[in-house]
């Protein structure tokens, strides 16, 4: 409590009042003096106060806008990575159903063929069995 009354009498203020006391200066001009002194402390600190109230939204603001930037690019090489991957599912699809289609006319073009093949397999094979019963 002393400190503050030491470092109170040394403001400018002080020395002006206890001055104008010495002077017989009217009280009201001393106390207006005085009250406005105190107003534009009392102003200096609360801007100082918003000062740095806004210099930390700016930091939270500038934060937010990093994680935004890294979340909006993580995003475009998601999406660039779906749109890939459908590119390549509709050129799958293209290409299987091409196999598809010359599968299905190959199919007809071979399939007499096959039934001669299955054909011969059954005749050999029998064919075999017949001449085994008879070395028997």
């Amino acid at each position: 409590m002393m400190e503050e009354n030491k470092s109170h009498a040394e403001k400018y203020d002080f020395q002006h009042g206890y001055t104008s006391g010495l002077e017989s200066v009217d009280k009201n001009n001393y106390e207006g003096y005085l009250s406005s002194q105190v107003n534009f402390e009392w102003l200096d600190k609360q801007l100082q106060e918003q000062k740095q109230e806004l210099n930390k939204l700016e930091e939270k603001i500038a934060h937010a806008k990093s994680a935004y930037k890294s979340a909006f690019d993580a995003l475009q090489d998601r999406v660039l990575k779906v749109g890939l991957a459908g590119k390549n599912k509709e050129r799958l699809e293209s290409a299987l159903f091409e196999i598809d289609e010359k599968s299905t006319n190959s199919k007809s073009a071979v399939s007499p063929l096959l039934i001669n093949i299955h054909f011969l397999r059954v005749l050999f094979t029998l064919s075999r069995v017949f001449l085994s019963s008879l070395a028997i």
